[in-house]
């Protein structure tokens, strides 16, 4: 699943990755966000506050 990848690639651990909504364990930080939008947008997801969907 892409989105399992992506999160990987941040080091970030997830608890759950369903369609539509991804729980995250940590508080991302500014970089962590600013990657997690730039790697969303080439992979043509759309992010919504904390979901990827």
């Amino acid at each position: 699943m892409m989105v399992k990848e992506e999160l990987k690639k941040l080091g970030l651990h997830f608890i759950l990755v369903e369609l539509g909504e991804v729980e995250i364990m940590e508080t991302l930080s500014p970089e962590q966000t600013k990657q997690l939008k730039v790697n969303a947008v080439l992979n043509n997801f759309k992010r919504r506050s904390n979901l990827l969907i």
